[in-house]
């Protein structure tokens, strides 16, 4: 299933693939995409499987949609902040332009890091993505968890800083923001019942 985006009802869409909840549909890609991924370990891990960007890379090919360019700027327990600097020369001494930036974010648990992520994204990231890319580029938010036991009131820090976040970039310039809020995902999983924590 191919298409420019995926939904998953009626309001969140994810890059490269495309269904929603009433029908899957199969459209060719229309060109190679070329993704690079920014994060920590939740981003390169695991590191078996190439992390997530492989991962990502294979599952597109599985589904008929092509080949996917990756390529990543990720350190161990880093954020946007720490890898602006790395972010910058990789989009400097690339020879390749890249489409669609993924850049890990977090719940927005602290709101002092949560403000500097917000300024660092208008900032720092968006001006890059403009001069690199232009204000066509698409940007996911890959957001996760704030660690291995959420709190329930993690789902407002999710929805609140990816609305942050996503105002932040939009407001300098970049058009197409996306979230994939893989943090929901785990927190549903996390308070789910029919979890088996063990």
């Amino acid at each position: 299933m191919c298409s420019s985006d995926l939904s998953i009802g009626s309001d969140v869409r994810f890059l490269g693939v495309g269904m929603s909840t009433t029908e899957a549909r199969v459209e060719a890609p229309s060109r190679q995409r070329s993704l690079l991924f920014v994060g920590n370990s939740h981003t390169y891990q695991p590191k078996e499987l190439g992390g997530v960007p492989q991962a990502v890379a294979r599952l597109a090919a599985s589904l008929g949609c092509g080949e996917l360019e990756v390529a990543s700027v990720v350190q161990g327990g880093a954020d946007l902040l720490d890898l602006r600097e790395e972010f910058a020369t990789t989009l400097q001494a690339a020879s390749q332009v890249w489409d669609t930036f993924i850049l890990q974010v977090g719940c927005g648990a602290d709101p002092g890091n949560r403000a500097a992520i917000e300024l660092v994204l208008q900032e720092g990231y968006a001006p890059l993505l403009l001069e690199a890319a232009g204000p066509s580029c698409t940007v996911l938010l890959y957001q996760t968890w704030s660690g291995p036991r959420p709190l329930s009131s993690e789902a407002d820090q999710l929805r609140e800083s990816a609305a942050a976040y996503s105002v932040a970039l939009r407001g300098a310039g970049i058009g197409d923001v996306r979230v994939a809020p893989v943090g929901n995902a785990f927190l549903a999983l996390h308070t789910s019942t029919a979890f088996d924590r063990h």
